[in-house]
């Protein structure tokens, strides 16, 4: 879809020739998110995961064998105990994993429960969209 748009530019750029500057300008555009986009193909589909409740032995251990168990690689990982409060964010990769995406966050929010923590997974595009300023 980008590279139609990409050719269109192109050929109102030869059209409008008083209109040049902004016309490359978007073509520059269209361009640039068209190069995103197919490094972001090329790129490991990603997740980020919180886990947030009450401390307790091992729970990165029980997360951690979840994500294995579907074929989800841990990227990043950070987690904080304030006092007893169990805190952990994870960026995970998710391009091998099996499961549709929906169904992988059922089996997490499942497990959290389980285990009396809440698990919520976002993926990153969702969290980026959120957080872009």
């Amino acid at each position: 879809m980008r590279v139609n748009a990409l050719f269109l530019t192109i050929f109102n750029c030869k059209r409008k020739e008083n209109n040049v500057n902004l016309t490359l300008r978007t073509l520059e555009t269209h361009f640039e998110v068209y190069l995103k986009e197919q490094r972001r193909s090329d790129m490991e589909k990603r997740a980020v995961i919180t886990v947030v409740g009450r401390d307790s032995v091992g729970i990165i251990a029980q997360i951690s064998t979840e994500l294995s168990k579907n074929l989800v690689n841990i990227l990043d990982i950070t987690q904080s105990v304030l006092q007893d409060l169990f805190v952990m964010i994870m960026l995970v990769d998710m391009s091998k994993c099996d499961l549709r995406f929906t169904d992988f966050v059922e089996a997490m929010v499942d497990k959290g429960e389980e285990m009396g923590v809440k698990i919520h997974v976002m993926h990153e595009d969702i969290f980026n969209s959120m957080h872009r300023i």
